[in-house]
């Protein structure tokens, strides 16, 4: 075992941790494996190798999770922030991307067959939304949760509108909200088109949010 005992030596009953991360390194056959405690100063991740049949590697990372995708892993932070498992490239070894903390996204298209133009007024769909970061905390008491939604409309015809959250009037399950003008008019035209493109961004990670 390479540098392993003495880190299992160094920890007094907090090595095995009651929620590790562990994922596999489908590049080198290595299982991952964090120890110790975040708090701790001697904590990170030792590797087991399938192929040599023992622990190869120690590793000062500690990710709180992991995500696999067929050609890579992404280590997922405390606060968010991501890192590329394997990447030799010093920005995609640092925790965060871009320095922030990763936050909801969505992109669709509306009448994405359509075969007329058409003028886009009025914007509808169904959902729910919870508040607060603990199952006591869900409620509209605080404050709004659509207030950090932000969302942005596009046009074949390079129109574009932005609709602030706050503006999105919600009855139960249903969200109802006008479709802003384009912004670059003097005359306010509305947005027309084959299609549309709309993308909704939350500034917040902190909410709930289905759609």
């Amino acid at each position: 075992m390479k540098f392993i005992q003495n880190l299992l030596n160094e920890h007094t009953g907090d090595t095995l941790l009651d929620r590790p991360c562990v994922f596999f390194d489908k590049q080198f056959n290595e299982a991952i494996f964090t120890v110790g405690d975040h708090d701790y100063p001697k904590h990170g991740s030792i590797a087991y190798n399938e192929h040599l049949g023992q622990f190869t590697s120690l590793y000062s990372i500690m990710p709180a999770g992991a995500i696999t995708f067929a050609d890579n892993t992404l280590l997922v932070k405390n606060d968010g922030g991501i890192r590329k498992w394997n990447s030799l490239g010093e920005d995609d070894c640092a925790f965060g991307l871009n320095g922030e903390a990763i936050t909801p996204y969505l992109k669709y298209i509306v009448n994405a067959n359509a075969l007329y133009t058409k003028v886009f007024d009025n914007g509808e769909f169904g959902g729910r939304v919870y508040g607060g970061s603990t199952d006591k905390e869900r409620t509209y008491e605080n404050i709004n949760p659509l207030s950090y939604i932000h969302m942005t409309f596009s046009t074949p015809l390079k129109q574009k509108g932005e609709l602030s959250g706050e503006n999105i009037d919600n009855s139960e399950y249903n969200f109802r909200y006008s479709i802003p003008r384009h912004n670059d008019s003097s005359w306010g035209d509305r947005l027309r088109g084959k299609t549309m493109q709309v993308e909704m961004e939350s500034t917040s990670n902190s909410y709930d949010f289905s759609l």
